[in-house]
């Protein structure tokens, strides 16, 4: 019986009432794919209605169907809380479920659903709901904060234990929304029944990335991506590298109404990115007066020490790790002073501090760099050279002996980017570069043949013609500066074309070329014309091209059968696919073309999109096939260029083979998971022809 004081006068004032009502309640804890987290150790509060009196609580393991049964419960909220290192350590395990994902916001607007199998009451909660203090995380130490500008904050207007100024982690936002840890409120009105707890896994997205020599269409695009977002500033960068952790959509880059998402793998919090780094020289130089906007540098030049003064120069970068990445990405052209370096043709020598030596060295042992590229990048790694320091230990510094390095740039961000493979040649970088220009002449390229490196060229873009394929070097770079420098090397460039040695030193391309190609076909056939002497109508052979056209995705390194056949088509001394060279585009040349987020990224996205949708009715298909109709057999006007319809033909071969890109993605773990949710989130856009 219960007893109850209903006045402060007389004995009349004890009413006496039957004991309270207890309750009970039967959760489960599962998983976002329904499988049950077992033998979690658990502790609940049913917090009483008046203050001062004690909370009934309830402790245990949840047993192997991950099951709690708590009973005597009275009609007040049950506060639920779980031992957080086995909670996070297991659902660390656990791969994220099928279906859309769950934002921060709607779990916590509408934290409550119900099972459509069973019409249970389902929770949704992320660990931080359900942990009584947060979990051990090795990301999270000093390194980590110093690196990644994490700032530690104090909850002035909230309690933290009996020390209000106490200083605590700001953990990531989405799996811990609540640093206080009070635990998962469960409301009275779902006492006497069964409920689900469904977890969400404590996990992080990693790029989908392939450590091979062979081409991969994924890491073309997911690297194509990181070198896009190197024109965003640093605080859309930390942006875009804290959506890693935030599982409510893959990270994503939005170009106006099209956005691109990332193909991304779930791995365990522990696995995925541990930092960060965005570098800005023209941002560094701008707070540092006292150098006057020009670093000092020492390099060897023909055996002896020299100091020489960098102009200024706008270098961006930014790489992030884990215990098995490294990715680095370089900015390309965007501002006066980037232009510059592109069109400062001079070739030097190479010298560097390499890795950890302290002393000048010879990058590479013979031939010659790009005066303007090769300044950026030593003004980068100079004035940066703690960064960069950090950036080798994590290259070095692994508990995986799975590492890999992934290094990628789009135009002078190219140019940069082979430099630094080249500096990091020992680590065996994976360089994916878009629109570069040439960067190294004849005898360096030779010496860089083992660095994988597959470099993308969208049609005639201008940027890949510069420097030109000549010698370019001489005196006069000394005597009156570069603009009369570069005047001579136009002459040279002229007197090449007429007279050039086996031997010289010109500039060349380095890298397997991967080409968006825009093919035409063309036919010949007798017209009439006028004669320059009187008006007589005569007929005369004129070359014309067809309407239709197509533009095609070609990786010759895919199709060494087709690739030998198509040699034979082209003119003397002439190769469809050149060594170390652009092959002879159908198209003018066009700076138009040169666009990374308009021109390389959509057709990288549009491309993959084709491979893992092959029913997808698309633009770009219709395009080819019309084409393809069209010349095999050639129904068109005249008589068609048979070598140059030979050569489409070939080309679409090549074209069909792509799939085979795709199969490595396919097989890595957690890569077909990936491949699908690309598919569910991508759009594709109209080619640009």
């Amino acid at each position: 019986m219960n007893v109850t004081r209903t006045s402060n006068l007389g004995t009349f004032g004890i009413a006496v009432a039957p004991d309270q009502k207890k309750y009970w309640i039967e959760i489960q804890l599962i998983d976002e794919q329904k499988k049950p987290v077992a033998n979690m150790p658990y502790m609940a509060d049913n917090h009483p209605t008046l203050g001062d009196e004690k909370p009934a609580s309830f402790t245990g393991v949840s047993d192997s169907n991950g099951i709690i049964r708590i009973e005597d419960l009275t009609l007040r909220t049950l506060f639920l809380k779980i031992e957080a290192q086995p909670l996070a350590d297991e659902m660390e395990k656990r791969p994220l479920g099928p279906g859309p994902r769950r934002s921060a916001y709607e779990r916590k607007m509408s934290p409550i659903g119900v099972d459509e199998e069973t019409g249970c009451i389902v929770y949704y909660t992320v660990i931080g709901d359900l942990c009584n203090k947060a979990p051990k995380m090795e990301c999270w130490d000093e390194q980590y904060k110093k690196f990644n500008k994490t700032e530690w904050v104090k909850y002035k207007n909230k309690k933290i234990g009996d020390d209000k100024s106490k200083i605590i982690p700001q953990y990531p936002e989405f799996h811990f929304p609540d640093p206080l840890f009070p635990g998962l409120g469960i409301d009275i009105i779902h006492f006497n029944q069964k409920i689900f707890i469904e977890i969400c896994p404590f996990r992080s997205w990693k790029l989908l990335l392939h450590n091979t020599k062979d081409y991969s269409i994924v890491n073309a695009y997911n690297q194509g991506l990181m070198a896009n977002l190197t024109y965003e500033d640093s605080n859309y960068f930390f942006k875009f590298f804290d959506s890693f952790r935030d599982l409510t959509s893959v990270p994503s880059w939005v170009n106006g109404y099209q956005t691109y998402h990332a193909l991304v793998i779930d791995v365990p919090f522990r696995e995925g990115y541990k930092g960060a780094v965005f570098l800005d020289t023209a941002e560094f130089l701008k707070d540092q007066p006292e150098l006057d906007s020009k670093v000092i540098i020492k390099e060897e030049v023909e055996g002896k020490l020299q100091i020489r003064l960098l102009d200024p120069a706008d270098t961006q970068l930014f790489y992030f790790y884990s215990d098995e990445q490294v990715v680095v990405a370089w900015r390309g052209s965007q501002e006066l002073d980037d232009w510059l370096s592109d069109f400062t043709f001079r070739p030097i020598r190479t010298s560097s501090r390499i890795e950890n030596s302290k002393m000048p060295q010879q990058m590479v042992p013979e031939g010659f760099v790009h005066k303007g590229f090769w300044d950026a990048f030593r003004l980068a790694k100079d004035v940066f050279d703690t960064e960069f320091d950090h950036l080798l230990l994590a290259i070095n510094k692994s508990k995986s002996t799975k590492k890999a390095l992934y290094i990628c740039g789009h135009s002078l961000g190219g140019a940069l980017s082979l430099i630094h493979a080249t500096d990091l040649k020992s680590s065996n970088p994976i360089l994916y570069t878009y629109g570069m220009p040439r960067v190294f002449t004849l005898s360096a390229i030779k010496y860089l043949e083992g660095i994988t490196h597959y470099r993308h060229v969208n049609d005639a873009d201008l940027v890949t013609f510069v420097p030109p394929e000549a010698q370019m070097d001489n005196n006069l770079y000394d005597l009156f500066g570069t603009f009369v420098g570069f005047l001579t090397s136009v002459t040279q460039l002229i007197n090449s074309k007429v007279n050039r040695g086996e031997k010289d030193e010109c500039y060349l391309h380095h890298g397997d070329i991967v080409i968006f190609f825009k093919a035409e076909q063309h036919y010949t056939r007798l017209e009439p014309t006028l004669d320059i002497d009187g008006g007589v109508h005569r007929k005369a052979l004129v070359m014309n091209a067809i309407f239709s056209m197509a533009k095609f995705y070609l990786v010759p390194a895919l199709n060494s059968e087709a690739y030998s056949q198509a040699e034979e088509l082209q003119k003397k001394n002439t190769a469809l696919f050149p060594p170390n060279a652009n092959p002879q585009q159908d198209s003018m040349i066009n700076p138009m073309h040169h666009l990374m987020g308009d021109r390389y990224l959509p057709f990288l996205s549009n491309q993959l999109i084709e491979l893992i949708d092959p029913a997808k009715p698309m633009e770009r298909k219709r395009y080819r096939q019309k084409f393809i109709n069209k010349i095999n057999p050639y129904s068109g006007p005249g008589k068609a260029c048979e070598d140059e319809r030979q050569r489409n033909l070939l080309f679409n071969a090549m074209q069909e083979k792509l799939s085979v890109t795709l199969e490595i993605s396919k097989k890595a773990e957690g890569g077909s998971d990936a491949l699908e949710r690309f598919r569910s989130l991508q759009t594709d856009e109209s080619d640009e022809l």
